[in-house]
């Protein structure tokens, strides 16, 4: 009903005379008044994750140089379905900009997928071969699950296929096929070793007995990473597992060890400069329709990238610019600030430096938790959201938790500023109320800070004497109001009734549950500042 409505909305449904946005000229389309508000857009979304010392915002006077680094610095990350547009600003031309080019050192470091070599056959030896042979037993089978006889049994020298609609082979289906290589990988160098798989549909990768790579179900090319920790000269089992469903097949398995010398360029550039910007984050080859997610990791060497950089300089911030969560654990634990710009659209290299020098002051709060990794996650084919998924997840039964989980790196809502707020005089009028009546919640807000900025209030509700399992809170309504410094404003809500209401599986109807719910107001889901009580009779 509700996209039939604004479809209604738009006229799609009657001629176009009828119709008032028929005679809006495409003019306007991509107009000065339209990148202010894209820009505006992507400033309103930014979330200030970390500021630790309060490095930003950054004083453009005091900066001598910068270095602006990473994957993303040069390139601008609008998502899929993306309308057109005349030009997009990356966060480098925005920089450039502002600083002027003597000011400013630009190296990419790494990209969001590393380009590793293809494994040479001299690091790989079949099972049961000869110490001459060199390659990788592969055994192919007509059926998804590596089931019965092996219709075609070969040494693959190399693992670099790209089948695309046709059959492997002869005696093998164009689809619905799998296949096993088996064998054993010698390792060059002692250290840190990249491995990486560009495939279609699903790739597993043992190690030693350790799955080190697990890809289910991905619709369209994509390219997954290890990171192994290899001895020189040591020979480890290795078994692939490849299972193609339908459409395009391909393979590609490439690897080689971590290079000291790989990030020595951005390491320079961030030595010179008085402080780094780290673009990091993905793009639609990680996030896009038909493209799962086996983790919630930076892709490729992004987070090792950082580490090298931090250890040049001290000063670093990571800039994400991404489509949903991202576990980043080891930047929180390490990196002084972090901002989280996600796919920002054409205006988004000016709004993140307008975020990064203080014109704008962040107030984007998380509309999602970020995860410290997927093991805080039910299995991925659990559909019960009340079974550690949101920040809904927490279930009670009255006062007794069902589950309990670690907290998740940032929780729902949640979000930084350049000042500081503080809540005080929560109102709750009238304190009980009918089934089918409502209350007005509201509470003074106050700018503690020195800088002027934007709050984000938020309320929540918790059902304190819940007959069935409830949420262990939901969010109500929110309201985002601009303060300067020292200033208050009482913000306020309006809540129905209707809106405590369960749905009754027994009734079939939404079904409001008479008794007392706790009503929260804070900054975050994690991050309430009053509480008070509410009796529905």
């Amino acid at each position: 009903g509700r996209l039939l409505l604004g479809r209604f909305r738009l006229g799609l449904y009657d001629p176009p005379e009828m119709v008032p946005y028929s005679k809006i000229s495409m003019q306007v389309v991509d107009s000065p008044q339209h990148r202010r508000l894209a820009r505006e857009t992507a400033r309103k979304a930014v979330v200030l994750l970390k500021n630790s010392g309060d490095l930003l915002p950054l004083n453009q006077r005091h900066l001598r140089s910068v270095a602006v680094i990473g994957p993303n610095a040069d390139t601008t990350q609008l998502g899929g379905y993306t309308g057109g547009y005349s030009y997009a600003v990356p966060p480098l031309e925005a920089l450039r900009e502002r600083l002027g080019e003597a000011k400013l050192f630009y190296e990419k470091g790494c990209d969001i997928h590393p380009r590793l070599p293809l494994i040479p056959a001299e690091l790989l030896s079949p099972p049961q071969g000869t110490g001459a042979e060199r390659g990788l037993l592969g055994e192919y089978f007509n059926n998804l699950t590596f089931s019965g006889k092996p219709v075609l049994a070969r040494i693959d020298s190399t693992l670099d296929f790209d089948w695309g609609r046709k059959s492997p082979h002869a005696a093998v289906h164009i689809d619905t096929f799998s296949v096993r290589w088996t064998g054993r990988f010698t390792a060059p160098v002692s250290g840190r070793y990249y491995l990486s798989a560009n495939f279609d549909d699903v790739v597993r990768i043992y190690f030693d007995g350790r799955q080190v790579m697990n890809k289910s179900l991905n619709r369209n090319a994509a390219t997954q990473i290890a990171i192994l920790e290899l001895e020189s000269g040591r020979r480890y089992d290795l078994r692939i597992e490849y299972v193609e469903y339908w459409y395009k097949s391909a393979l590609r398995l490439c690897g080689g060890p971590a290079d000291p010398r790989q990030f020595q360029a951005a390491v320079d550039a961030a030595r010179r400069a008085d402080v780094a910007l780290v673009f990091l984050g993905t793009d639609l080859s990680v996030e896009n329709e038909g493209v799962d997610r086996s983790d919630l990791n930076l892709p490729g060497i992004q987070d090792d990238l950082v580490q090298a950089v931090l250890q040049a300089n001290p000063r670093t911030v990571a800039v994400l610019q991404n489509g949903s969560a991202l576990s980043i654990t080891r930047l929180q634990d390490t990196v002084p600030a972090i901002l989280e710009a996600w796919f920002p659209g054409e205006e988004g290299g000016h709004a993140i430096a307008d975020v990064l020098f203080g014109d704008y002051n962040p107030a984007g709060r998380l509309p999602l938790t970020f995860y410290r990794s997927v093991e805080q996650l039910p299995p991925f084919d659990d559909y019960d959201i009340r079974h550690g998924r949101t920040y809904m997840a927490e279930i009670r039964k009255g006062d007794s938790y069902l589950c309990e989980k670690e907290e998740p790196l940032y929780p729902f809502g949640y979000g930084l500023s350049y000042t500081r707020f503080s809540y005080a005089k929560l109102k709750i009028s009238p304190t009980h109320v009918s089934q089918d009546g409502a209350v007005t919640i509201s509470a003074e807000i106050t700018n503690t800070g020195s800088r002027p900025g934007e709050e984000v209030a938020q309320l929540y509700i918790r059902d304190s004497q819940a007959a069935v399992s409830r949420p262990v809170k939901r969010l109500k309504g929110f309201r985002r109001l601009m303060l300067q410094p020292g200033e208050s404003r009482r913000v306020t809500f309006t809540l129905p009734a209707a809106e405590l209401a369960y749905w009754d599986k027994s009734k079939k109807a939404f079904v409001v549950e008479p008794g007392r719910f706790e009503i929260q107001i804070g900054s975050s889901s994690a991050d309430i500042r009053l509480t008070g009580t509410l009796q529905v009779d």
